[in-house]
């Protein structure tokens, strides 16, 4: 029998607001994020970290209620739902993003013309629109500012599992 997938955000950012706010959450393991929606949606569980994509028409339909995003600043799609920060924890940040890669092989001008032809499809209104109906921003990060971005977030869970004592079994 396979091994259960372990998604670390949900699991740690729980972490990080038991840290932060001095108060004890019961990690419910899942099989990912459809599960775990449909507990909460049956009122199974209190709470679910998840992103936009994945809760929007749930929540524009009334049938969950965003408490906080955690980004920098509120999502265009959800103008109305505070940030964590807004909430008096600042440091409870995480933004998600999706990142396009190659092989390490691939040669420099074949890189450059991926990341361009990206950044022009990011640009035009109706990705802009779609993204946005999901609750999502592009920021255009590429190269290395992508890798500085991983290794400072896997610095800070890293950190975080250590100083809660969790391990990966």
């Amino acid at each position: 029998m396979p091994a259960q997938a372990w998604r670390p955000t949900p699991h740690l950012l729980g972490e990080m607001l038991g840290s932060t706010t001095g108060t004890t959450l019961t990690h419910v393991a899942y099989k990912g994020p459809g599960p775990a929606q449909v507990d909460l949606l049956a009122n199974v569980v209190d709470m679910q970290f998840d992103t936009p994509s994945a809760t929007a028409q749930l929540i524009k339909s009334g049938k969950l209620r965003a408490l906080a995003t955690t980004g920098t600043k509120r999502l265009p799609a959800f103008p109305d739902v505070p940030t964590v920060a807004e909430l008096g924890h600042p440091q409870l940040q995480l933004l998600g993003w999706t990142g396009l890669y190659a092989p390490r092989a691939t040669p420099p001008e074949v890189v450059k013309k991926l990341q361009n032809t990206l950044k022009e499809a990011l640009a035009t209104p109706k990705i802009k629109e779609t993204l946005a109906t999901m609750g999502q921003e592009p920021d255009g990060v590429m190269g290395d500012a992508l890798l500085q971005e991983q290794i400072k977030s896997r610095e800070i869970w890293r950190k975080l599992a250590t100083d809660r004592h969790i391990t990966l079994n």
